[in-house]
């Protein structure tokens, strides 16, 4: 397939090979199943990623000792079965999930959270995470002292 058609100065012609030809494969690399992931709709953390790209990468090793370098559609196709949620996060899993980090309170203060999503979340600088909860609770002013379950879910969670 010449990817160049119309240009002038590849130099391929009807009668002669392109320089500049693709191939066409029925494979994808690793290195992009996250990227396909996202665009089907499954939004994997970053360790989820790694962990689907190296279930790939190392799925024969033990017999090849070689690494996997590319996927075919039924791989994808078996990786987002086994790995998306089956199932969506309730309402209560989250006021529970929040009141356990709370301590039981139901309000958490905002440098808490900064520092438990520092500690436990995707890797993120303190500005940009603090500018990210600032543009998703839409306050101008900065982040409020504190939060509470409800304010947490609708602003930030968007549910």
């Amino acid at each position: 397939v010449c990817v160049c058609v119309g240009v002038s100065f590849c130099g391929c012609t009807a009668f002669s090979p392109c320089p500049k030809q693709t191939q066409i494969s029925d494979r994808l690399g690793v290195e992009h199943v996250p990227d396909v992931m996202r665009a089907i709709g499954y939004f994997p953390s970053q360790q989820e990623a790694e962990d689907m790209v190296n279930e790939v990468r190392y799925q024969n090793y033990a017999e090849t000792n070689e690494i996997v370098t590319s996927v075919s559609l039924d791989d994808l196709v078996r990786l987002y079965i086994n790995h998306r949620p089956v199932g969506g996060i309730t309402m209560q899993q989250l006021e529970g999930a929040f009141n356990t980090l709370s301590g039981g309170s139901g309000q958490l203060k905002s440098s808490d959270l900064l520092l438990l999503l520092q500690d436990h979340g995707e890797c993120m600088e303190e500005q940009e995470l603090t500018a990210a909860l600032t543009a998703l609770l839409e306050g101008e002013d900065g982040l409020p002292q504190v939060l509470g379950a409800d304010e947490f879910i609708s602003s930030v969670l968007a549910l």
